[in-house]
This record gives structure tokens, sequence and C-alpha cells, in this order.
């Protein structure tokens, strides 16, 4: 997946590059950032603030993202309210709770797991290069379907 995006600092080795949301992020809820019209992510890569660049995110690691933010916290709870339903089959309320507790237990290791993913370079977003404000706007053209 590669997204159009404009810098707009430089932080150390990094750039802070403004994109804006895609259409399809805005019903969705998913994060505090579909929330918001834009996002600030800092990137790897040389450029000036105020240019336009193309970063990537390979499609597989896209997928595999959703994946885990999606399967992990179900699963703990779907597993914590077995578990409850096993041990306390006579209280719904604390089987309710085991449900409750095994998604957050997932959602810790899902943090986890996200720190260390987030040091590897390649689930990173990476810059492709640097392009005009008319590929840019082309390109956001593209992804919103307009």
């Amino acid at each position: 997946m590669v997204r159009p995006g404009q810098v707009v600092s430089l932080e150390k080795d990094r750039m802070m590059v403004k994109f804006t949301r895609l259409s399809a992020c805005k019903g969705c809820g998913g994060c505090i950032a579909s929330m918001k019209k834009e996002a600030l992510i800092p990137i790897k890569g040389k450029a000036q603030p105020g240019d336009y660049v193309a970063i990537e995110m390979p499609d597989a690691h896209v997928v595999k993202a959703s994946l885990l933010m999606y399967v992990l916290p179900l699963a703990g709870f779907l597993l914590g309210l077995l578990a409850g339903a096993l041990l306390l089959p006579h209280s719904e309320l604390l089987v309710a709770a085991c449900a409750v507790g095994g998604m957050l237990l997932a959602l810790g290791i899902l943090a986890l797991v996200d720190r260390k993913l987030s040091l590897r370079s390649q689930w990173q977003p990476h810059l492709v290069g640097v392009i005009t404000q008319q590929e840019a706007d082309a390109m956001t053209l593209c992804e919103t379907g307009g």
C-alpha cells in the first residue's frame, strides 16, 4: 500500500509526515486516528518540510496487522467467556467478567507484540520517494474513488 503524504517537520533522523484520512476510515472507529481528519506519523527518510512523499507499507503486513488487531482481542474475549462458563456456570456476571478479562489480557499481549514488531524494519512504513503535489493529488483521488 503506497500513500501520499506531506512532510511537516524533521525530528532527528525522522520526518513527520501528514496523511489525510481515507474515506474508508470515516465510519470505522477502530482507532483514535480515525476520529481525526489527518494523522502525523514519524518515518525514516530524507525530505524537506513541505515536500510531498510517497510512503509504502507492504500489503501483506497491513493485512497481518489488521488480523492481529481484530482477531487477538476477539479470541481473548471468547476464551475468557469459555473459561468463565466452564469454571463459573451459575454466575452470568462472573462469566461476563471473565470474558472482559480475557479480552484485556489479549490487548496486553497485543501491546507487547506491537512493541516488538515496531522494532522490525519490515513492519515500518518507508519512504518510496519525493513526489510532486500533482502526483500526490492523483494518488489521493485513486484512494478515495473520486
